[in-house]
């Protein structure tokens, strides 16, 4: 009596994932106003929504970096 061999049968399937969009969301816009700084609180103003659109990018890329890590959200 022959007996037959288990087959294995291996497939091979390619995921391109992508980033979740909202990680990629816009972070906000410049600070602008019209003819520039004119008063100090301008350029307190300015600075605060500088700092404020860093932080964003940082916590973006803070997930994406988990994210790709496969940790999730």
């Amino acid at each position: 009596m022959h007996r037959a061999e288990p087959r294995i049968v291996v497939q091979r399937e390619f995921v391109q994932t992508k980033v979740p969009d909202a990680y990629l969301a816009p972070c906000g816009g410049r600070w602008r106003k019209e003819g520039g700084p004119a008063i100090t609180q301008d350029f307190i103003d300015r600075g605060d929504v500088a700092l404020a659109g860093l932080d964003c990018r940082d916590a973006q890329i803070n997930k994406i970096i988990k994210w790709n890590r496969g940790l999730g959200e």
